[in-house]
Parts: C-alpha cells; sequence; structure tokens
C-alpha cells in the first residue's frame, strides 16, 4: 500500500493547533525515512534499509492494526539508525524508537508520534537541566540544532509578546516574528547570519539573527541599520537581567559541538589562578588555547553592555582570551583554525564595553585609563585585567581627564598567560550569582 504525503508540512496542516514546542520536536523527526519506506502487508516484520541525506536507517514495519474508527489505519513501526563512524554520528542522529504511523484507509497520512514521551523532548529537557552527558551520548547536528532553537524560542517567548513562529510572509517563513515589526532568526554560523540579513533585510522593520558558532575568518558583513547580527550570549543578554547567567553552561556546551570536553566543575579560586600565572611566567610558558575557546570568547566579548561584576569579569576574560589567542609570540592558540587578525577587530567591540561601563558604573568595577603607556585596566571580582591599545572615543577621553580615573598599580599577575582557567573562572562567578 501506498502512503501518500509523510512530511513534516502535512502533519503541520493537521495539527495547527497543537503547542508550538510539540511543533518543534515533530519537525526534526528523519520524515525522509518514512516517506521511502514500504508499507506493503509483504513487507510486515522484515527490515528494510533507508537511505536519505543524512544516512542510513533500518525501519521495519513491526504489525498493521486497525484505528480507533473504521477509517483509520495504524501502522507500527520500529526505527534503528546506526552510524559507523564519529562522522557519521554528527550527521546522523540516533534513533532506536517505536513510532505510530496513523493514515486513512485511502493511504493518506494524518499523523506520526513515537511511543511514550517523545524523544526530543526527553533530550530538551537534559540540556535545559544541564545533564548534558545524556546529550552527549546522542549528539548529532540535528539535534544541536533543535537545542538551539528551542533555547532561543523559550527566551524569545518568554520576554516578547506577540511572538509567533510557523507563519510565512511573502513566501518566507521567518523562524519567530511579531508580524512584519520584527523577524528573529537562527543560523548556525556568523557567516551565514551575515549573509541572511543582507537577503532580507528589508522584508521587515527590525530583525534579529542570533549565531552559534563565530566565524573565525574573514567574511562578508550585513551592515544595515534595522537588522542586528548578535551571538547567542548576546542575545540572551538582551533578555531578562538573569537569563545569560542561568543558560551560560548551555550557550557553551552548543558553541563546543555538544560536547563536554571533560572540563571539571571544581570551583577556581583566584589564589589558584594567581599562583599558576606566576607559575608559568617563571617558566616562561602559558596555557595552550583550543578552538572551543576562542568561539566561547568570540561570542560573549558581544556582550557590549554588562550589567553585574560577574558580566563584566566574564567579558572581560573573553577579550583576554582573545588577546592571548592573537598573541604571536606567546604561540598560545593551538586550533586548527586559521584566526585572522584584522578581521577579529575585538579591541574595537571591547571599546564598546569599555563606554558602557563609563557611561553606566557597574558597582564593584574599577577603570583606569593611563594615557602615555596607552593602556586600560580593569579591576572586578578581585582580579585585574590589563589591555593596551584600546579605541579612544568621546567617553574614554572625557574619563581619562576626570576624577573618576583613579591609577590602578599593576597586580603583578599576567592574566593572558592563565586565560583558559580566567575565563573558567568568569564563567563559574557568572553562573553562581544567579544562585546568591
Amino acid at each position: 500500500m501506498q502512503v501518500i504525503s509523510i512530511n513534516f508540512e502535512t502533519w503541520l496542516q493537521n495539527h495547527n493547533k497543537k503547542k508550538d514546542e510539540v511543533k518543534w520536536f515533530r519537525e526534526v523527526y528523519p520524515w525522509g525515512v518514512f516517506q521511502k519506506l514500504s508499507y506493503n502487508t509483504s513487507e510486515i516484520g522484515i527490515s528494510q534499509s533507508i537511505k536519505t541525506s543524512e544516512g542510513i536507517y533500518a525501519a521495519t514495519v513491526l504489525r498493521r492494526e486497525p484505528g480507533n474508527t473504521k477509517e483509520r489505519v495504524v501502522y507500527i513501526i520500529h526505527l534503528l539508525s546506526d552510524p559507523k563512524s564519529k562522522n557519521e554520528e554528527w550527521q546522523q542522529r540516533k534513533w532506536d524508537h517505536v513510532f505510530w504511523l496513523i493514515t486513512e484507509k485511502n493511504g493518506r497520512f494524518v499523523t506520526l508520534y513515537a511511543k511514550g514521551t517523545d524523544p526530543s523532548e526527553t533530550l530538551v529537557k537534559h540540556f535545559f537541566n544541564s545533564r548534558f552527558s545524556e546529550v552527549e551520548s546522542v549528539r548529532s547536528l540535528s539535534l544541536s540544532s533543535l537545542l538551539f532553537r528551542s533555547l532561543v524560542s523559550y527566551i524569545a517567548y518568554d520576554s516578547s509578546d506577540g511572538i509567533e513562529r510557523y507563519k510565512s510572509f511573502d513566501d518566507y517563513e521567518p523562524f519567530l516574528s511579531t508580524g512584519k515589526e520584527l523577524w528573529i532568526n537562527c543560523i548556525f554560523t556568523e557567516e551565514k547570519a551575515h549573509r541572511l540579513g543582507l537577503r532580507i533585510a528589508d522584508n521587515a522593520k527590525q530583525h534579529i539573527i542570533v549565531y552559534c558558532h563565530p566565524t573565525l575568518s574573514k567574511h562578508q558583513r550585513c551592515k544595515q541599520n534595522n537588522v542586528r547580527i548578535v551571538s547567542l550570549s548576546a542575545f540572551l543578554d538582551l533578555q531578562s537581567d538573569d537569563v545569560l547567567e542561568r543558560y551560560i553552561d548551555q550557550v557553551r556546551f552548543l558553541i563546543n559541538h555538544l560536547n563536554l570536553e571533560g572540563e571539571s566543575s571544581e570551583p577556581i579560586s583566584l589564589e589558584a589562578i594567581r599562583q599558576k600565572a606566576k607559575q608559568r611566567e617563571n617558566s616562561k610558558l602559558c596555557d595552550d588555547i583550543h578552538t572551543s575557546h576562542v568561539r566561547e570568547a568570540k561570542g560573549g566579548i558581544d556582550i557590549s553592555s554588562p550589567k553585574t561584576p560577574e558580566q563584566v569579569a566574564y567579558v572581560c576574560a573573553c577579550a583576554n582570551l582573545l588577546n592571548a589567542s592573537l598573541n604571536r609570540n606567546r604561540k598560545s592558540y593551538i586550533g586548527s583554525l586559521r584566526l585572522d587578525n584584522k578581521v577579529y577587530k575585538f579591541k574595537e567591540d571591547f571599546s564598546q564595553t569599555i563606554d558602557s561601563l563609563i557611561q553606566h558604573p557597574v558597582q564593584g568595577v574599577e577603570i583606569y585609563i593611563d594615557s602615555q603607556e596607552d593602556y586600560t585596566r580593569i579591576k572586578v571580582l578581585g582580579l585585574q585585567f590589563s589591555f593596551k591599545h584600546i579605541k579612544r572615543t568621546e567617553a574614554t577621553r572625557k574619563y581619562l581627564n576626570s576624577s573618576d580615573n583613579k591609577p590602578q598599580e599593576f597586580s603583578g599577575f599576567r592574566l593572558q598567560l592563565v586565560a583558559p582557567i580566567v575565563l573558567s573562572w568568569a564563567r563559574q562567578q557568572l553562573k553562581h550569582s544567579k544562585k546568591t
């Protein structure tokens, strides 16, 4: 028997009144498998090998049953994916689940759902509850996309009224929208986010395009005034005050391709940082910086208006790590991706953060700008961060000659030498500030 129109679009038409999160979970089903599967009586109980763009699946129609009405038919299907390599595991999500597929007697598709709790719902709950090992064991590109979009969606729905999903405008469907006033889109890489911004800028009054992965090489940039291209960290910071603190671990997990990387959850003390910095200086060595560190720091530097000491410390730690990774004398960056110093321009971005701190001081944060040596020192939560050649703006020039610009002696600790552990410490401060 041929089953007609098995796809998410048909499911959506049949279930338009379902909650949006139910739609998100259905959207990531491997629909191509169910489209290609044979539902003939002769194939029942026989494993069928189904090849799709994601990979090869083993699907078995276990049995065919009458539905809850005389006009319905139920097919019970076991779906198994079996990737053979790490690359295949990333490209093809792991499935070992039983599905119910319901059709009309004439073969027209009605619905599809997994037995019990939807597997995507379970993984999303693990993700939001920081049970990352449960997610890492089944990590894949499609799952990463689901979690990225889920995080953006939940935050947007909580923070804005009138946000809708699955609304089309002139044959284009933004990820989230409030009519044509605001469109929010999620694009995994920064480069593609800028490309999308250039393409759709005129289609709505305002755009926010959120990216997960910073692009570490030269790429085209969207400069339209009505389009904001923001990292996931910066998007969370645009919302209510504690959103970034609440989800900083989720951001890092997404940036690192759903890898935990074995980082210790043990608290990092200021004394441990100072001791390690002195050890590194005495041995003329520095801690290795990996691509995952740079990705996190590149996203974090987008937080241009930190509001708490913990947020200031995190942005400073991100800038410190980028500074260290671009220091060609120390050669601390050992990642596989080439870093382009001209493209980074992170000090220009960081100058906006300093402007914000000058114009909207944060209690417990001290800033000193030295005009002769051309360095800026920021003291926060017991650490002193130092940066040279930060772009001078009108705000910093006024501050330079004000009584607020109080001199700071160098602390004696060179934080660039231990940039990764400083970033981990700052992330811990940010995370635990939510609990205090």
